[in-house]
This record gives structure tokens, sequence and C-alpha cells, in this order.
């Protein structure tokens, strides 16, 4: 008897017989994602989220000081939406993405989200992320790159600061062995 209204006969615990997956999206605010492509979104989305900001304060009046928590608060949101989604693929509850508003926190919660391995296969909060297609994987290689790229930059830069400083100190006749802390320089007015 095929009766169409009776409730299916699958036993609750029984275990699934195939692979399930999906494709994650990038702009998608469920699912999860695995650790390139949260390098990849966490990167990408929350700085789109950031150009947005910034172009909708360009239309905002110059004096509306809501307009500088916007531009912080939007990349910060989108960042934690998307620290959400990973938490997902490691079976953790998307709470724990509060950890980075937390200084020092955030730095551990974004190492754990970046090197442990999420669940394999269906969790509670659904299947497994798919392979990352190649756009993914190079994406997340360059963005690797550019970050060493950014702090070489960034160290070398910051030398440079250093020996400018300490040179305009010695022709302003100080005796420098070291650069100073920037609150210990002395004023403008005090070199005359």
């Amino acid at each position: 008897m095929d009766n169409p209204y009776t409730a299916p006969q699958n036993p609750i615990d029984a275990p699934a017989t195939e692979a399930v997956t999906y494709q994650p999206a990038m702009l998608g605010m469920r699912g999860r994602i695995g650790r390139m492509r949260y390098l990849v979104y966490g990167t990408v989305v929350p700085m789109l989220a950031l150009l947005a900001a910034l172009g909708l304060f360009m239309l905002l009046p110059s004096d509306w000081p809501i307009g500088y928590l916007f531009i912080m608060a939007t990349p910060l949101s989108v960042a934690m939406l998307v620290a959400q989604r990973r938490l997902y693929d490691l079976g953790r509850a998307a709470g724990w993405s509060t950890l980075l508003l937390v200084p020092v926190l955030n730095i551990g919660l974004a190492i754990y989200l970046l090197f442990v391995p999420g669940d394999a296969g269906l969790n509670r909060f659904g299947p497994a992320p798919q392979a990352n297609p190649k756009e993914v994987v190079l994406s997340a290689y360059a963005l690797m790159i550019a970050y060493a790229l950014c702090a070489v930059i960034g160290m070398s830069t910051h030398e440079q600061l250093e020996a400018t400083i300490k040179a305009a100190l010695e022709r302003a006749g100080y005796v420098v062995d070291e650069v100073p802390a920037l609150d210990q320089l002395p004023a403008l007015d005090d070199a005359e």
C-alpha cells in the first residue's frame, strides 16, 4: 500500500549512506568554511565591508561622530560572521566569535581558526564544505605572500623611520645612542 501521507520509515539513528558536502558562498552567512576559505573570506569580505562603509561615510556629514563608529563596526561585524562560519566547521558555537573583540584573546582565536582542522563530514552545523576550488587556493597563497611582503616592508620602514629620527635628533644637537620612544622626543619649541 503506497500511501503518500505516511511518515517516512527511516530510523532516526541510521548512519548516512553518502557523504554530503556543499559549496560555500563567499558572501553567505550560513554554513561551514574550512581554513583556507577562512583566510580568503576573512580578508576579502571585511575589506569589501570596509570599502562600503567608507563609501557611505563619504556621503554623511563630516561632523557626524557616529560615522567613525560605523566605519570600525562594519568590517569587525563582518569578520565575526566569517569567524562564526569557521567555528561551525570546528563544531563550536557562534558565540566564540565574540572573542575577536577581546585584545590578546582575538589573536589566540585567529590562530585557532587558521590552524585547527575542521570536523570531517557532517556535524551539528551542517555538511562539510566541498574541496577548495583553485581560485580559493590561489587567493590564499597570494594573501600569504602579500602578508609576508607587508611584514618585510613594515620592518624595513620601521628601521628607516628610526634612522630618520636619529639623524634629525643628531642634527638638532642631541647625542643619541638609540631612538627614544615617541612620547620622549623633545618638543619642537625646545630644539630652537
